[in-house]
């Protein structure tokens, strides 16, 4: 699933039919009806155009046989808000049929021709053999403290994941799914969740195996189609593509039997379990690719984005709980306290201050609007206030 863009800001006059007058013109963009036609090559002619569409698009083009979906507007102000992009979503069935090549084809197609942004991507590996089930890795790999089951477990022997959680519903007829799944999805992850799941079951006998699904979203898909959409386009390119797919999926997790002593974090030397190492000798990959993009250096922007979306609720709920003046007072002696500044917090701070140099001020009514302006880059944006040294401010 992503965005398309077709490089172009607004819709030429062709593009809009209907009455000239109306605010609300139809759109028939032939960008559009170009996108269509490379994507009937891989999943046929046989497609509808439907008048709704999915999240806040109010059109889209479907192919019933393969579910696979775009989504557009047709009017301008819709056009408008989107900044021109349709969104793209192809499920993973579509592509089962496809064979490796042909999905190479079809990726590299969409990032050449498109400019395709991907948002999220889903790689998966059925183990046939069933070495180890979902329910047996979650106990070999995972023991919580039973004195306490929020202090640190007694035995974690997995990595690249900070959460575990079972799934292993069962009635009165034996077990009728059987799942462990690592991270989180959503605003709360960190753009990989990767489920273990027994697919015999799931599909009620028609799979018979173990299924290692991983759903990237965000950043982490967007480094994965890269890394999957450039290989070249002849059989060496389609080795690296293959090669690729199973690096990622080898490389997310690792299974290894933790000692407790220090050096537990060099992972590599480590004893991985034999039964994970039987899967990776099968996917035949050597190096993890790592899908970890570069730390970007601390701004103010980017911490006032950090405490909007982390800490906003908990700061919002002490507030309400002490009233405004103990409220602001504890905050104020929090940051008179002494300096808790790093250099990488110093360098930003120092960069912000040179940046609003001779800038209009100009003061956000919240951190929302504050976000939105600096997005924008309006300048003055949060010297509401002239900067002083710590130490020096007035309440």
């Amino acid at each position: 699933m992503g965005n398309l863009s077709h490089n172009m800001s607004q819709p030429d006059a062709q593009e809009v039919i209907g009455d000239e007058k109306s605010s609300e013109p139809e759109l028939m963009a032939p960008y559009l009806l170009k996108i269509v036609e490379y994507l009937a090559i891989f999943f046929g002619p046989d497609y509808e155009q439907q008048n709704f569409g999915l999240w806040m698009f109010d059109r889209c083009i479907f192919w019933p046989a393969n579910g696979v979906r775009i989504n557009y507007h047709s009017t301008l102000d819709g056009y408008e808000k989107t900044d021109g992009k349709i969104t793209l979503e192809i499920p993973g069935f579509a592509l089962d049929v496809q064979g490796n090549l042909a999905v190479m084809q079809l990726m590299q197609g969409l990032r050449i021709l498109y400019e395709f942004q991907c948002a999220r991507v889903d790689l998966y590996m059925d183990d046939h053999t069933m070495r180890i089930r979902p329910g047996e890795i979650y106990k070999t790999v995972y023991q919580e403290n039973p004195d306490n089951p929020q202090e640190k477990p007694i035995r974690l022997d997995f990595t690249g994941f900070r959460v575990i959680e079972p799934k292993c519903p069962g009635g009165y007829k034996g077990r009728t799914h059987d799942e462990v799944v690592f991270g989180r999805r959503g605003s709360l992850g960190g753009g990989a969740y990767l489920r273990i799941y027994d697919k015999f079951l799931e599909s009620k006998g028609v799979n018979r195996s173990i299924r290692y699904e991983l759903e990237l979203s965000a950043k982490k898909a967007k480094l994965a189609f890269a890394m999957l959409s450039n290989c070249g386009e002849d059989c060496q390119g389609l080795e690296v593509f293959t090669s690729n797919l199973a690096s990622i999926l080898g490389g997310c997790i690792a299974f290894v039997k933790r000692t407790g002593r220090a050096g537990d974090k060099n992972i590599d030397r480590l004893e991985v379990y034999e039964w994970w190492q039987s899967i990776i000798d099968d996917l035949g990959h050597c190096d993890s690719l790592c899908l970890r993009s570069k730390a970007e250096p601390k701004s103010v922007p980017k911490a006032v984005e950090w405490v909007d979306k982390q800490v906003i609720g908990s700061i919002q709920m002490i507030r309400q709980a002490w009233g405004g003046e103990k409220f602001w007072d504890c905050w104020y002696k929090l940051v008179e306290m002494d300096n808790r500044m790093n250099n990488t917090h110093r360098a930003a701070l120092e960069e912000y201050r040179e940046a609003m140099k001779n800038k209009d001020r100009m003061s956000p009514q919240n951190m929302t609007e504050f976000l939105t302006l600096m997005a924008k880059g309006t300048p003055g944006v949060g010297q509401a206030e002239p900067m002083t040294e710590l130490g020096n401010e007035t309440p």
